[in-house]
Order: C-alpha cells, then structure tokens, then sequence
C-alpha cells in the first residue's frame, strides 16, 4: 500500500484508489466533477520539479465538484489506514482556497483500503475543532518533519 513512508515516485507509481472511489462515488450521484489540483498518476511532475512549484498550488485541493442545488465544493481526496492525517501546513493551503472563493466549501474526501469505506469531512468542521482546543497537532511525519492533525472519524459522515 502506498503511503507516507514511500518516496514520491513509489507513491506515484500506481493508481490511486482514493481517487478511483471518488470518481465512482461522484458518478453514482451524478455530480459535475473536474480534475483541479496536480495529477501525479497521469500527468507526473518529477519531484525536483515539484517542490520548485509555490505550496499553494501543490496543496490545491485534487477536485471541484457541483451536486445538489448547484452547490460548489473544492474536494481534497486522501487515502488513510486507520487514522486519517492531514498535514497543518495543508490545512492552513484549503483555508486559503475557502477563504479565496466566497460562498465556496472545502471538504476532504477519504477513503480507508482495509474496510474499504470512504467519508467526508468539512474543513470547517476540523477548523472549529481546532479552535476549540478539541483537536491538536499529532505528531510529525518522519520523512518531512511536517506536523499532522488526525481527524477523528467522529468529525466525518460516512458516505
């Protein structure tokens, strides 16, 4: 399985099963969906290349997606295995684009491989608990010293 521990091009060395659920998930309900942050499956940046582009745009959420009474939604798609992490730094890059794009939400999509089971989380819903002192920094991950939140399941819906 891939994952944090893999270098970039390890982790970019096969599909992403995240986004496959995504896409499948979209279909079924019939929402408009556009491919919107890098695409490293089909359009791979090299990763020297690749740290070179400004954090705004690396982190820029995976999709936009329309559903319902033409409500807009940026979706970040991340896989997970029993803990969903997200690094702060990429928090503090989705506030940005919410903030950036009025009337707009951000809302991360993830999906659990072992079970395999998606659900979505607002990020206002991981902002508030932040703010609130519910939710405070993990850890850091080993390969990049970056420090990650993980957001409980109680935070998500199940889709």
């Amino acid at each position: 399985m891939q994952g944090h521990n893999n270098t970039y091009e390890e982790r970019n060395s096969r599909q992403n099963d995240a986004e496959v659920a995504f896409e499948k998930l979209a279909k079924q309900k019939k929402w408009f969906l556009q491919r919107w942050g890098f695409d490293e499956k089909n359009h791979p940046v090299p990763s020297y290349s690749f740290q070179k582009i400004p954090k705004s745009l690396r982190s820029a959420p995976d999709y936009f997606v329309i559903f319902g009474h033409r409500e807009f939604c940026f979706v970040e798609v991340k896989g997970f295995s029993g803990q969903i992490k997200i690094k702060k730094s990429d928090l503090e890059i989705y506030d940005s684009w919410q903030k950036n794009h009025k009337d707009t939400m951000v809302a991360i999509f993830a999906w659990q491989r072992k079970d395999p089971c998606s659900y979505t989380v607002r990020l206002d819903d991981i902002n508030n608990d932040i703010e609130s002192g519910e939710l405070k920094i993990a850890g850091k991950y080993d390969d990049n010293g970056e420090e990650y939140y993980e957001i409980p399941l109680k935070l998500c819906k199940l889709m």
